[in-house]
């Protein structure tokens, strides 16, 4: 309290709110977390049994980590209609669903899904960057129960699904202790500086895993090396207008990932220029390859050293 004379007083004080369970998560917020709260999710979600629908492999591979390693049973379809499939065969506790794949993207799949009964609670959370205009409208018209921000931050991930998706079997009365995070960010001593690359954020992203960052660095070089020609085939691709967004896109989330700010930054304005049409997709795409190609550099680098320490 401030008070002055013949002027008043002025009173401040802080109300901390917490976010009513069920509410779908608001554009532009964050849910930030401890350990405890990490825990409690995860333990309720021992045993739960979850439709993982991405069609990008790095991602995939993040998800399916980050989720088995919780004791969450996971099922994987790269595409909506591969979604619609298994769920005619086997019973999900609740759906993890990219919102865009080729074939059919996470939108429709989950209007066909709702069309069905049967389906009207399965809880179904969007994977997406949620960066692009409109995206969380799209996401509630499309009766999602809500979303999980690209890329992944994996404690408020489990806290979100554990909002949702509970396991159909019996609850786990295991005493409930912090997850074990499998190293931290002093291992990025393991590893050389790699240019374009923000190695500390990209452990962070696999919970100091080591070994499974090394995976996903392997594979976004492997995947990514090519983009220009990838994306440049897309975008003359006459049958499929949405193929070179969704380029684009795909490349702007694995980036954020494994910590490549500049890649994801580039890659999310070529992304836009492409949904809008605009005429500077040439000059953005250039953009994207000066960023994209020091980092394929570094990690090849990497990955000779690496192939040399197992000569010797």
């Amino acid at each position: 309290m401030e008070s002055e004379p013949d002027v008043g007083s002025t009173f401040s004080f802080t109300v901390r709110l917490q976010k009513q369970q069920g509410e779908p998560s608001q554009p532009g917020t964050s849910i930030r977390q401890t350990d405890a709260e990490v825990a409690v999710a995860t333990t309720q979600l021992h045993g739960a049994k979850i439709l993982l629908v991405e069609d990008n492999e790095i991602n995939q591979e993040l998800m399916l980590e980050l989720l088995a390693a919780n004791e969450i049973l996971v099922e994987t379809a790269k595409d909506g209609q591969e979604a619609l499939d298994l769920l005619d065969r086997e019973d999900f506790d609740g759906v993890l669903m990219d919102s865009q794949m080729p074939v059919m993207d996470g939108y429709e799949a989950t209007r066909h899904i709702r069309e069905q009964d049967k389906y009207n609670n399965l809880p179904i959370l969007a994977l997406t960057a949620n960066a692009m205009k409109g995206d969380r409208e799209k996401v509630l018209a499309a009766s999602m129960n809500d979303h999980i921000p690209k890329p992944i931050n994996p404690g408020a991930m489990f806290i979100t699904i554990a909002k949702w998706i509970s396991p159909a079997g019996a609850a786990n009365e295991e005493a409930i202790q912090p997850p074990p995070v499998e190293g931290s960010a002093k291992e990025t001593d393991g590893l050389p500086d790699l240019p374009g690359i923000d190695t500390k954020a990209g452990l962070a992203i696999v919970r100091g895993k080591l070994a499974l960052y090394r995976k996903l660095l392997s594979k976004f070089q492997d995947s990514e090396r090519d983009f220009e020609q990838h994306f440049r085939a897309a975008l003359a691709d006459d049958k499929d207008p949405q193929a070179a967004t969704r380029t684009a896109h795909s490349l702007k989330g694995v980036a954020g990932t494994i910590g490549a700010r500049g890649v994801q930054e580039a890659a999310h304005s070529l992304e836009i220029a492409c949904s809008e049409g605009t005429e500077t997709i040439d000059e953005l795409l250039s953009a994207v390859v000066a960023e994209l190609q020091p980092v394929i550099a570094g990690l090849e680098e990497l990955e000779s050293s690496i192939h040399v320490d197992d000569a010797t």
